[in-house]
């Protein structure tokens, strides 16, 4: 998915260039295709599907230092909902380390920061987490963490001891300052 903003793109583009020599004689190439890929995001862990599907993490834009509009993204929760967000500086093992049936991606324990966003859920499915990145070069570089936990006690899902269903967690690497 391409940004809107220029300086955060990323996606496919497609061109062809048509030129005039001295004469007034034109012709154009071929069309060429460029992919530019997004950079500063890989998703690891292992996904645990909720009621609704599997869940699918994406971002909004890249993660740069100075992006106001950078968000994270899931598919697959209760529609018309609320899911939190975890995000810290440390990254999980998968362990179920509150013994409720969800394992961690995104480390709380380790972490020297930690921030617990809200992520309303669409009637779609998908949830969003805004999450302004300043304009702090000290950030540049950095590496965080991110997880979707979906509460979903309408189906209990059966691996889940609490009805919570999380999402597997997603690496947001390399904050670069453009």
């Amino acid at each position: 998915m391409a940004s809107a903003h220029p300086r955060y793109f990323y996606g496919n583009i497609s061109y062809s260039l048509t030129v005039s020599d001295r004469v007034g004689n034109a012709g154009t190439s071929a069309t060429n295709a460029v992919t530019i890929p997004l950079q500063g995001f890989s998703t690891f862990g292992t996904d645990m599907p909720g009621c609704h599907g599997a869940h699918v993490l994406g971002v909004g834009t890249a993660p740069t230092v100075n992006n106001p509009e950078f968000s994270m993204t899931c598919t697959g929760g209760p529609p018309s909902s609320m899911s939190l967000c975890l995000v810290t500086d440390s990254q999980g093992t998968g362990l179920d380390i509150f013994g409720v049936g969800i394992p961690v991606w995104a480390d709380v324990i380790a972490a020297s920061n930690v921030f617990g966003l809200d992520g309303p859920i669409d009637g779609t499915g998908t949830a969003t987490a805004a999450a302004a990145i300043p304009n702090n070069p000290g950030l540049a570089g950095g590496n965080f963490y991110f997880q979707f936990i979906f509460y979903e006690a309408s189906c209990n899902p059966a691996f889940s001891t609490s009805g919570a269903a999380p999402s597997r967690s997603c690496r947001k690497a390399g904050f670069v300052a453009v």
